[in-house]
């Protein structure tokens, strides 16, 4: 396998939260990049009607933040 062939995977956590923005569920999630987890992260919370939010976070940082209702980053 060449160098090119090979794809660094990140870990990141995906909190989906409630409308007073506490944690409802988590997911840990492998992906490339945070673009690539920040864009995966919008269809999750696209897909599902349950949590108005979510959060992705690589460790102690916050990646991306999201809210259904206006499909913005939160704040």
């Amino acid at each position: 396998m060449s160098s090119a062939d090979t794809t660094i995977s990140r870990s990141y956590r995906f909190y989906f939260t409630d409308s007073d923005g506490h944690i409802a569920k988590a997911l840990d999630i492998e992906s490339s990049s945070d673009t690539d987890a920040g864009d995966l992260a919008a269809i999750m919370l696209s897909e599902q009607s349950d949590y108005p939010g979510i959060e992705v976070w690589e460790r102690t940082r916050r990646v991306a933040c999201l809210t259904q209702a206006v499909r913005e980053e939160c704040h």
